[in-house]
């Protein structure tokens, strides 16, 4: 089983640029996270420094499955990096800092429909009432 002396000893094999790779333990349990400590503000362009999101790590992990989870770990982030940098008509579309239930208003007042047209529900009900047309 490995504690944290074996995680801390694994993290410090693995490189990423830009990146390091913190453990944390809350009570029994170890977690992974990357941090950026040069990382930029993707608002306000300032410098900051920012982390991911914590990976929970099981003492019953091979040291394959550790460096396979901080390898998933760089690539999560990134991803919402580029989430936060790509942009249409100069607004971040794609990024994760949405209110769910917002969104959940919009799509269940159809709102949200794809290049304006009909979802397959309304498709159908659409050609039902066309084919009971006289």
């Amino acid at each position: 089983m490995k504690g944290t002396e074996d995680f801390l000893l694994l993290l410090q094999q693995i490189n990423y640029p830009g990146f390091t790779f913190a453990l944390l333990r809350r009570e029994h349990q170890h977690y992974l996270q990357v941090v950026c400590l040069q990382g930029t503000d993707n608002q306000t362009k300032e410098p900051c420094s920012w982390s991911g999101r914590k990976w929970r790590l099981s003492p019953h992990m091979t040291n394959s499955e550790v460096v396979q989870t901080a390898f998933l770990a760089v690539l999560t982030a990134l991803e919402h990096e580029a989430r936060e940098r790509f942009t249409y008509r100069g607004q971040s579309v794609l990024d994760g800092h949405f209110d769910l239930d917002q969104l959940a208003s919009l799509r269940a007042n159809k709102v949200l429909l794809i290049d304006g047209r009909r979802r397959p529900a309304d498709t159908e009900q659409q050609q039902s009432a066309e084919d009971s047309m006289p």
